[in-house]
C-alpha cells in the first residue's frame, strides 16, 4: 500500500514538472515577444520554474 502511494506521488510529480515547465515557457516567450524581458539569469529562471511547479502542485491538491 505504501509502495502504491510512492508511485502515485512520483507520477503526479512528473506531470507537475512537465506542466509547470510548459506554463513557465509560454509566459517567458510572451514576455520576450512583448519586450518586457530581455535578460535571462539562470538563478532567476530556476526560481521561477520552481514557483510555477509548486503552484501547479498546489492547484492539484
Amino acid at each position: 500500500m505504501l509502495n502504491q502511494y510512492i508511485w502515485k506521488s512520483a507520477l503526479i510529480e512528473n506531470k507537475n514538472l512537465i506542466v509547470g515547465a510548459i506554463i513557465y515557457l509560454t509566459i517567458l516567450v510572451i514576455l520576450y515577444l512583448t519586450n518586457k524581458r530581455r535578460k535571462f539569469k539562470v538563478k532567476q529562471i530556476i526560481q521561477e520554474v520552481l514557483l510555477s511547479i509548486y503552484t501547479i502542485a498546489l492547484l492539484k491538491v
